[in-house]
């Protein structure tokens, strides 16, 4: 349990990443390592007004599981800054086995302290750990998420690899598995737990989860009230709109105090933009590296509206080859005998970053723009690019029949209508090298 220099070591399973262990104990550089402790269930219990009024972790003994976790070597003083957080938990001592901060080399056993939530089970009382009050909410999964992710080498194109099982403890002490969880990509996250991923991300982390509640409160006062709201203030802007309001411009103008640099970088790094592509973007098709390592959202999607066309420039037009490519258009900037549809495609969870890199390819936003829409019955926002120069658009009102041929009558799904031209291998079995699938 305490080593040779007088430090503690302190096993974590639930919420406290290196980044919530640095902020909490008041030391930048503290290091972590990847642990578990064998013959232990991760269960939730009591409850926490900090992480939304829901249950939070503690650890019960099971038959054949592991909890996974890490351990950090903590001084007699930092400890006693770490018990401050953990109300209503005793500390036990446990056996973890430890890896080395590498990921290299083997494991080796260590005693190590635990908290665990409620008293010492009794003849009269035999649960090992605190009752079942409340689920855990979002934000606080989503924590313990980032504490995995940063500890057992998994990237965010493996999020189904970290299910949490939702277990709880029974009054004879029995355990009880109520569901799994499934990180469900972050830009289908609340507000309040994608500032748990910000802060995941940020070299100076905020203290957790008072935080979470004073960013929510900013940012609702300049209209942010939840991912989607964030996402659009987040993405990234041609240099002539800049005037028009970045996310710091507009909290100043507020009167409000900016995001550090170094919590705008945790921002642009996520996966908050959603992108609908429709037509070469999309997986296997010609342009989709530009989204390798995008996280896959839902592989058939719809705007919501019919308020689009969408032609083809063919070269003739009737082969629709391996290299043509489709044009979404606003149906009123289209030609009259185009008929009004939904524009199918795949939705992408993106980073600015890579927005940026399609904004740059697609020429945003002066011969495509790069819009908002609504997509599905979900009427989940994402971003799609569509034709706006003016004069490739007069092109397609002035030729009908011509080197512009509308895409139907799959009515705006671009795979059918390159399958009926005779084009192969359009339907692969996977998706983005092994990117997540799921539904909103």
């Amino acid at each position: 349990m305490s080593t040779e220099d007088g430090k503690i070591a302190v096993f974590g399973y639930g919420s406290n990443s290196s980044t919530q262990l640095r902020a909490r104990v008041q030391n930048p550089t503290l290091c972590t390592r990847p642990a578990r402790v064998e013959g232990y269930e991760r269960v939730f219990c009591m409850t926490s007004k900090g992480w939304g009024g829901g249950g939070v972790a503690s650890i019960a003994p099971l038959r054949g599981a592991t909890v996974l976790g890490s351990v950090a070597l903590l001084t007699p003083r930092e400890k006693e800054k770490l018990d401050a957080y953990e109300i209503g938990y005793r500390t036990e001592t446990l056996t973890a086995l430890v890896g080395s901060s590498n990921g290299e080399g083997d494991e080796q056993a260590m005693q190590v302290l635990v908290y665990v939530a409620g008293p010492a089970p009794t003849a009269a009382s035999p649960a090992y750990t605190a009752p079942w009050v409340a689920e855990p909410k979002e934000q606080y999964l989503v924590a313990i998420h980032v504490h995995l992710r940063e500890h057992w080498g998994r990237t965010r194109e493996k999020l189904d690899e970290l299910e949490l099982k939702i277990w709880r403890c029974l009054p004879d002490g029995e355990l009880e598995c109520m569901r799994e969880w499934i990180h469900p990509g972050v830009s289908s996250l609340s507000l309040e737990a994608v500032i748990v991923e910000i802060n995941g991300r940020k070299d100076e982390p905020w203290v957790m989860p008072s935080t979470i509640q004073e960013v929510i409160v900013m940012l609702a006062q300049i209209g942010i009230c939840d991912t989607g709201q964030l996402s659009e203030a987040s993405a990234p802007l041609p240099v002539s709109q800049w005037k028009q309001g970045t996310l710091n411009t507009r909290l100043e103008e507020a009167g409000l105090e900016p995001f550090s640099n170094d919590s705008i970088d945790a921002v642009q790094g996520l996966q908050l933009h959603r992108v609908l592509a429709y037509g070469s973007l999309m997986s296997e098709l010609e342009n989709f590296h530009l989204l390798q390592g995008a996280e896959c959202l839902d592989i058939m999607a719809f705007t919501r509206d019919t308020a689009f066309t969408m032609v083809t420039s063919d070269e003739p037009a009737s082969s629709a080859g391996e290299y043509s490519y489709p044009f979404a258009i606003r149906a009123e900037h289209s030609r009259p005998d185009c008929t009004p549809t939904k524009i199918m495609g795949e939705v992408y969870g993106v980073d600015s970053a890579m927005l940026e890199d399609l904004d740059e390819f697609l020429g945003h936003p002066g011969r495509y723009c790069r819009q908002l829409v609504e997509v599905d019955e979900h009427m989940t926002r994402a971003w799609i690019y569509l034709l706006v120069a003016q004069d490739e658009l007069e092109d397609v009102r002035v030729n009908p029949g011509g080197h512009f041929e509308e895409v139907k009558p799959t009515r705006g799904d671009w795979r059918r209508y390159k399958e009926m031209k005779g084009a192969k291998a359009l339907y692969p079995e996977t998706f983005g090298g092994g990117t997540r699938i799921s539904k909103f």
